[in-house]
């Protein structure tokens, strides 16, 4: 199994010479096997003087990398999600959309640059990236008043909603309408109707 060092295939011994018997790379090799001394010696069975052996491919010990899926609420940061572990020396890794900002699912996929030539195939790892919506608390309101002459305040306005007919100065009754100014990335903590 390939290691990285030169490795012996065919040994040779003092009857025979062997050439092309060692070798670094994984993959089949020819060893020619010569008979030193022909007078005195020959082949105890039918033999061309060739020998194939083979380096196999070794295998990347990848049991401590992990990849994990990953959930988090929306705040407006860009969040990723990556492996857990040590690669192997010479394994590197490269991601495909493992990173997102707004609300959704991410389908990342972790992908490997490795020796393909001396080392089995390391296969893609997959992940999940979701983040959720955040949750926005329902705004105070204040339902009644005495008329006086000034402009009231029912629902004030807020960064993550809009308010219309959220104030009025005339005695009566008013429908303040609350809309979430992002609705891809926020939903309301509880139930509601938006009135």
């Amino acid at each position: 199994v390939y290691n990285g060092s030169e490795l012996e295939g065919v040994l040779g011994n003092d009857l025979y010479t062997v050439t092309d018997g060692k070798a670094t790379l994984a993959g089949e090799h020819t060893a020619t096997v010569t008979l030193v001394d022909t007078d005195n010696y020959e082949w105890a069975e039918e033999f061309n003087g060739k020998v194939a052996w083979t380096i196999t491919k070794a295998t990347y010990d990848m049991s401590s990398v992990k990849f994990e899926n990953v959930t988090v609420t929306y705040d407006g940061a860009e969040h990723e999600v990556v492996i857990n572990g040590t690669l192997p020396e010479g394994v590197t890794v490269a991601y495909i959309t493992n990173k997102g900002t707004v609300v959704g699912t991410y389908n990342a996929v972790a992908t490997f640059t490795y020796d393909t030539a001396n080392y089995n195939t390391i296969a893609d790892m997959n992940a999940v990236l979701t983040i959720n919506k955040a949750k926005v608390e329902l705004p105070e309101a204040t339902t009644s008043f005495v008329y006086d002459g000034t402009a009231k305040v029912a629902v004030a306005a807020h960064d993550l909603y809009t308010v219309t007919e959220g104030s009025a100065t005339n005695a009566g009754s008013y429908e303040a309408v609350v809309t979430l100014k992002d609705a891809v990335n926020y939903e309301w903590a509880q139930e509601f109707n938006g009135k």
